[in-house]
């Protein structure tokens, strides 16, 4: 769950944030009572601390239907809250809150992100244009999750190692 999952979001924060994650620190368990179930966790909490102290937390969970999904960024100046905006069809709702207002944000339609990837990605192989994430931004996503399952596994804050920059 977390390489699947938990990937995507350090990738989007990264991105959001425009600073590096230095370090995570995570739980996780297995709540599912699947009908093979294993020991591997299928809900974690994590907490990223990205350059100049900036933390994120994240929850991705398997086990939680009927919670939507969402991405707060609360910064000085105020907060944007999504709603449903974090599944490969985007159809939920912004939200600008400061200076005790809020406004909703339109939403530019587009198209599934899963088929958006796919057409960018085979853009880039044919050489028509680039991949929707770069490898670097790849590659630090993939070393933020592998972080978390460390310290899930370890129960420790682990330093997010980037040997490729």
């Amino acid at each position: 769950m977390i390489l699947d999952i938990t990937c995507h979001d350090a990738a989007a924060i990264e991105a959001i944030l425009g600073r590096r994650s230095i370090d995570a620190s995570s739980l996780a368990v297995s709540q599912g009572g699947w009908a093979n179930e294993s020991t591997a966790p299928d809900a974690v909490m994590a907490t990223i601390r990205f350059e100049g102290n900036v933390l994120a937390q994240v929850h991705d969970a398997f086990t939680v239907e009927h919670a939507p999904t969402s991405l707060e960024v609360i910064g000085t100046e105020g907060a944007l809250i999504g709603i449903g905006i974090m599944t490969q069809n985007p159809a939920g709702t912004v939200t600008l809150r400061s200076s005790g207002r809020e406004q909703e944000i339109a939403i530019p339609e587009r198209p599934d992100l899963y088929r958006f990837a796919l057409d960018a990605f085979a853009d880039a192989v044919s050489g028509r244009g680039e991949p929707s994430v770069g490898a670097r931004a790849g590659f630090a996503a993939m070393a933020t999750a592998l972080a978390v399952q460390e310290s899930v596994q370890t129960g420790r804050t682990i330093t997010i190692e980037r040997s490729v920059d």
